[in-house]
């Protein structure tokens, strides 16, 4: 998804063999934590919305689980 849209999600570290996460889940997170407050969500209506996206990212890791 990120890659798609130009973002990377990598990068090289000195001294280290495996690439560092740049961007990930976390920062797509927080971005649209931090947009939504920013346009007047109140806590309580960003926690429902946290906690229904949870919710449905589980059931979905469950079912690609079981495709495996």
């Amino acid at each position: 998804m990120f890659k798609a849209c130009g973002i990377e999600t990598n990068c090289k570290v000195d001294g280290r063999s495996k690439m560092a996460v740049e961007v990930g889940f976390h920062s797509l997170r927080h971005s649209f934590v931090t947009v939504a407050a920013l346009e007047g969500l109140t806590s309580d209506q960003l926690k429902k919305l946290i906690e229904k996206a949870v919710a449905e990212l589980k059931k979905l890791a469950e079912k690609a689980k079981s495709v495996q």
